[in-house]
């Protein structure tokens, strides 16, 4: 995770969609051009995180919360691993 993408995400109040993907690698591994056709993908949805309206000194510990809150939720939905 990087904390570019929160700062943008922060400064338009847009919500931070996590979302999982599993299955990625059996479908396409390292190194393969071609995907294994039928291998199933899974895509894990969770809820909104919102950036909360914080004093313009405040923003990059907002931006840090974010980003720290989007990774556990995504750990949640790839069911512990990250």
């Amino acid at each position: 995770f990087k904390r570019g993408a929160f700062s943008l995400a922060y400064a338009a109040r847009a919500p931070i969609m996590p979302v999982a993907l599993i299955g990625t690698y059996e479908s396409l591994p390292r190194k393969q051009t071609l995907p294994n056709w039928g291998k199933p993908v899974e895509v894990r949805i969770g809820k909104p995180i919102y950036p909360r309206e914080v004093p313009a000194n405040e923003s990059r510990a907002e931006e840090v919360r974010l980003m720290r809150e989007a990774e556990e939720a995504v750990r949640k939905l790839l069911g512990g691993e990250l």
